[in-house]
């Protein structure tokens, strides 16, 4: 009966892989370890396995792009729930991807879907697919494809 009450009272599990008290309090060493986790990655590239499990289960791969097949964004592109600085939270899926395979989007620049390699998706999350530009070079691609789309249709 005792044993009984002490698992119904630790039914919140922990992200980190671990079981917590109810309200999601860890132990201070549970806390020290995902401060030693996080400043040694800055707390934004940690990925546990199954974060990334969850995140390919969402993933369709096509002869070309990758399809995001979870929830968008309010702008369309696939929105990815993920723990982070001790709280869940949203990325962009294609950003999530490219992180896991490069690194940090460099500062002051943004990744355009490259419709030269074919993609015009934007819940593609195929890395080969992405490249980062900065938000000028981004809208000057776009632009050109809004014009050459309108002469085409003409």
């Amino acid at each position: 009966m005792n044993e009984d009450r002490q698992v119904r009272s630790w039914n919140h599990i922990d992200p980190i892989g671990g079981a917590s008290p109810v309200g999601g309090r860890r132990s201070h060493a549970a806390n020290r370890q995902v401060r030693r986790d996080q400043s040694r990655d800055q707390g934004r590239f940690v990925s546990t396995s199954d974060e990334v499990s969850r995140f390919w289960a969402k993933v369709t791969k096509t002869e070309g792009c990758w399809l995001w097949d979870g929830k968008p964004n309010a702008d369309g592109y696939g929105r990815f729930r993920v723990w982070r600085d001790g709280r869940w939270t949203h990325v962009r899926a294609h950003v999530w991807a490219w992180e896991q395979v490069h690194g940090p989007v460099p500062e002051g620049h943004t990744l355009d879907h490259v419709r030269a390699r074919g993609c015009h998706h934007k819940h593609c999350v195929r890395t080969t697919h992405l490249e980062p530009v900065t938000p000028a070079e981004n809208n000057r691609r776009a632009a050109a494809w809004r014009a050459k789309a309108t002469e085409d249709a003409t």
